[in-house]
């Protein structure tokens, strides 16, 4: 996540959003890193990057629908 300039690891749900993704990825990281997170525009801009094909996943389309697999590193951009 460049915001924090760190890498995380994640297992994700392949059925779920890449808007659901982003909401929950969102959450986790910044429970680890002890930021509050509140709801604003910048947020809601928020889009997955699959780093490997070069590519901006659909928000609206599954993961699975979105050609993400085992070990796509994706960037939250």
């Amino acid at each position: 996540m460049p915001l924090f300039e760190k890498t995380y690891d994640f297992y994700l749900e392949e059925n779920i959003s890449a808007a659901q993704v982003i909401d929950e990825v969102i959450g986790i990281i910044a429970e680890k890193e002890g930021y509050a997170v509140s709801r604003n525009d910048d947020m809601a801009n928020l889009n997955l990057f699959d780093e490997d094909r070069r590519l901006l996943l659909n928000s609206e389309e599954s993961l699975r629908a979105n050609g993400i697999r085992n070990g796509s590193r994706l960037i939250l951009v």
